[in-house]
């Protein structure tokens, strides 16, 4: 009955205990730890009743902490254990333990060697504190075989431990074991023990702190955010799925950029820093007109690709056959009248033309016009423009002679300013081809008039 009830409260203990959390191994990039410590043999406080008055045992953890009258201990390396990560929080765990028995209790016995040889399933408890915390706790159920002097024994074992992490593979292991023994001459006892533990196994070739077996870049270093994968541009894209892996960009284009946010990535846009349209490709049309800003010579217009986003130029109604377009100027369409060298006198056949352009300005009542008057380049500028002068005022009066009224004609002389030839100064031609700079011109001032 003593051993049903004591197993069964063994067995809650250890339940209890695997019932706090759900939890995640510490382990799991490190599968392997070994152990290496010292352990003390404590009979007293492992009984469940009261045994016969003065026998020298306790009841369930009675004086649990007096090492100085309980705690059997040698002064040396006295536990050795190594664990395998299994999965889901699980290990296992193969330990060897030997001490030397003086204390049976509180009886005093000779000295009696200890070897104790445990396995055990370990289930990691670290969510219990923290799942960062350096703290990591835990509980392990298993069986043993002890031998106590000339006695031996097969175990049911429950712990619970505690490892505090130095660094990420080096820590510190404190541990409580109650060894419950099927030989009634060997009594069950508490196995306390303090080590070192390590844990090894894991791969990190690439120096980024992420172990090979998580890291999906093993052999490139990365960040802990993109399981080990590099983002060189810092864009939140991995390198292996960013387009543009050297300069920030945006997920939608796979990494690339969009400077001017216009939907349009910059190695698509043909303006890259100006937001523009899709339809073209990048590029801004302000005016709506199908011609893009930098080819439209009327960007804020609304215009046509055949006169470069400019408003299409209306078409020029064709001219009477009384007027010619020159020089982009509208001109009476007359024979040319020419003068005689430093002569401002109008000639016989100069008359004549003059008197056709009377008859037109009579069949345009208010068409104005300008005549204007040019010399060669031989003689200076001054006298040149003095001369082109007295040709313009000559013809002038001639006209207003014929009864047009003055207000409808003007007169300006240039002097040698406008040649229509290579007869410049210290140009040497001929008298025919000076005489084509010595002439007037009508010009006509208002061209929408004409019909």
């Amino acid at each position: 009955m003593k051993v049903k009830n004591y197993v069964h409260k063994l067995l809650l203990f250890i339940v209890i205990n695997l019932s706090f959390t759900n939890l995640k191994a510490q382990d799991i990039d490190n599968p392997w730890a070994i152990n290496i410590g010292v352990n003390a043999i404590d009979f007293y406080p492992s009984h469940l009743d009261s045994n016969t008055p003065g026998d020298g045992y306790g009841e369930w953890f009675n004086e649990f902490f007096n090492v100085k009258d309980h705690y059997n201990m040698i002064p040396s390396v006295s536990k050795i254990s190594i664990s395998r990560y299994l999965r889901s929080d699980f290990s296992l765990e193969v330990s060897g333990t030997l001490n030397n028995i003086t204390k049976l209790g509180d009886n005093k016995i000779s000295n009696t060697s200890y070897y104790g040889l445990d396995g055990a399933l370990k289930y990691d408890l670290h969510k219990l504190v923290s799942e960062t915390s350096k703290f990591n706790p835990y509980t392990s159920l298993g069986f043993g075989y002890t031998w106590l002097g000339n006695l031996e024994s097969t175990s049911l074992n429950g712990a619970l431990g505690l490892n505090y992490w130095l660094t990420e593979r080096l820590g510190l292991n404190l541990e409580s074991k109650l060894k419950y023994t099927f030989n009634f001459n060997l009594e069950e006892h508490f196995q306390h023990s303090f080590g070192i533990v390590f844990k090894f196994g894991g791969f990190e070739s690439d120096g980024d702190g992420i172990y090979d077996k998580k890291d999906k870049c093993p052999e490139v270093f990365g960040l802990k955010e993109f399981d080990g994968c590099p983002d060189s541009d810092n864009d939140g894209i991995i390198d292996s799925k960013d387009a543009c892996p050297e300069i920030a960009g945006i997920a939608i284009f796979n990494g690339c950029p969009d400077t001017d946010k216009d939907g349009v990535p910059d190695s698509k846009d043909k303006c890259p820093n100006i937001k523009g349209l899709r339809k073209n490709n990048g590029c801004p049309d302000t005016d709506r007109d199908g011609v893009i800003d930098k080819d439209d010579n009327c960007p804020e217009i609304a215009g046509v690709k055949e006169n470069k986003g400019c408003p299409a130029l209306e078409k020029q109604k064709e001219l009477p056959k009384e007027f010619v377009e020159v020089r982009e100027q509208i001109l009476m369409n007359i024979n040319n009248i020419y003068f005689d060298l430093n002569s401002s006198y109008l000639t016989h056949d100069s008359k004549l033309e003059l008197n056709k352009v009377v008859q037109i300005m009579l069949k345009h009542p208010t068409l104005i016009v300008k005549c204007g008057s040019y010399t060669d380049s031989r003689a200076s500028n001054k006298y040149n423009l003095w001369l082109s002068e007295r040709r313009a005022m000559r013809t002038v009066d001639y006209i207003t002679s014929k009864g047009i009224s003055p207000n409808r004609i003007s007169g300006k002389g240039f002097g040698e300013t406008q040649l229509i030839n290579k007869c410049v100064d210290n140009v040497k031609c001929s008298n025919a081809e000076h005489q084509e700079n010595r002439r007037t011109e009508i010009i006509v001032v208002n061209p929408e008039v004409i019909e």
